[in-house]
């Protein structure tokens, strides 16, 4: 996928009042986003209306779908608190709580959108 398709599929779902961010890919080959929970299927829908299919089904943890001319994204849903940290589900279970002093929100292509990266 290029910065583009990104730029273009972030516009369509902020159109749909979904906030979501560009993150680390679980696989190499993947583009990433974590959206809020409750947006995820807005997400979904958006992306399947667009030609992309479910090819891997790890909820609550993520989705992965894939579109026939290439490019795959991974979609994480997440739970944001008060005090800003975010909440994802893990595979097999449990959860993982990132602190809101761990995630950094700058520009991506060049500041059309908001990239989270999740620091050590």
């Amino acid at each position: 996928m290029t910065e583009a398709d990104v730029l273009d599929l972030l516009g369509l779902l902020e159109a749909r009042g979904v906030v979501a961010w560009v993150t680390y890919p679980d696989q190499p080959d993947a583009f990433a986003l974590m959206a809020e929970a409750d947006g995820a299927d807005s997400v979904l829908r958006l992306l399947v209306s667009r030609g992309f299919a479910v090819v891997q089904d790890e909820l609550p943890a993520s989705l992965r779908l894939r579109h026939p001319s290439g490019g795959d994204i991974e979609v994480h849903p997440v739970s944001f608190r008060p005090d800003g940290a975010a909440v994802r589900h893990l595979k097999g279970g449990g959860t993982v709580t990132i602190p809101a002093s761990s995630l950094t929100v700058a520009p991506f292509a060049g500041g059309s959108a908001r990239q989270v990266r999740i620091e050590d």
